[in-house]
């Protein structure tokens, strides 16, 4: 998307629609370690408070773009009551923060990457084109419209 002939990023998330059921709600421990507070399933991409995990396909797929200012780590993610853990998921460490009023001036050219509070992805729009051929489970929304919390006029004038 362009925005007065600039690439905005598009915020990327799993479709609801397809959910077959509610997804797990982890807490993040200060060990970094991921527990389990709401049973559910593990979607292929899941953000929360100050974390954004994606399973090893699509991981290891950003890792082989070589997109700047990214890297990963195995997550952990464990249920404490059984010990159950599940090492299906990478965490994305994304080092570039994008804010309301800085997506305007941003250059979303070629591959990239940036977080919004630790806990929401946002991809280039070429990335995301290439991203839309592997995962079409994924959906895409451009800039931070549909963000609740943020004043309509603000997106608006991407502030």
């Amino acid at each position: 998307m362009e925005t007065a002939g600039r690439l905005i990023p598009f915020q990327v998330h799993e479709e609801y629609r397809k959910q077959s059921s509610p997804e797990m709600h982890l807490y993040k421990l200060q060990d970094g370690r991921l527990q389990v507070v709401t049973e559910g399933r593990l979607p292929m991409l899941l953000c929360g408070p100050f974390y954004i995990l994606a399973q090893n396909k699509l991981a290891l797929f950003l890792q082989a773009c070589s997109i700047p200012n990214f890297s990963t780590k195995p997550a952990e993610v464990f249920r404490r009551a059984d010990g159950k853990r599940w090492q299906s998921h990478y965490e994305l460490i994304v080092k570039d923060e994008l804010f309301p009023g800085s997506i305007s001036s941003v250059d979303a050219r070629g591959y990239r990457l940036w977080h919004f509070r630790s806990s929401h992805l946002f991809v280039s729009p070429e990335l995301r084109d290439r991203l839309m051929s592997d995962f079409p489970e994924l959906q895409y929304s451009p800039g931070f419209r549909g963000f609740y919390g943020i004043p309509s006029d603000e997106l608006e004038r991407g502030e």
